[in-house]
């Protein structure tokens, strides 16, 4: 497991906004997990980009409509980096963990707790604390 100042997971970073704010926060000194769905091809060019500039990422295919793969996730930027300061959804998605639009608490593998309500924005409300210093913006 590597340790960073700052760990993100980006949703949809496989192409369009989700890779750039990637690209962008790998910069800036992030270590990125670059979440895709589909397209490892893609995914993998996103994080070969990065570490061609000095990054670190790793790529993580994940339906985040799926809670399990949430789970996962999360779960291997946690095994990987050791942390999650931020998670970014540039598309707008809400990050799946609903079946009933009520608050779930989903913890991965034993570790950090994350709570989430549908608020219709894929907003996250709070996190656990054990994350280091992340904020809900």
């Amino acid at each position: 497991m590597e340790k960073h100042n700052k760990v993100a997971i980006v949703t949809g970073a496989s192409g369009g906004i989700g890779r750039t704010v990637a690209i962008r926060l790998a910069r800036d000194g992030f270590a990125v997990v670059v979440n895709y769905s589909g397209n490892a091809a893609k995914a993998a060019d996103a994080v070969a980009e990065i570490k061609a500039d000095g990054g670190r990422a790793i790529a993580v295919q994940a339906n985040v409509a799926i809670v399990a793969d949430v789970e996962r996730l999360f779960k291997d930027a946690l095994d990987t980096f050791g942390a999650i300061d931020v998670v970014v959804s540039p598309d707008g998605q809400s990050i799946g963990f609903f079946t009933d639009g009520t608050l779930k608490r989903i913890d991965a593998a034993g570790g950090p707790a994350l709570a989430v309500a549908d608020t219709g924005q894929g907003a996250i409300q709070s996190r656990g604390a054990s994350w280091g210093a992340g904020a809900i913006v």
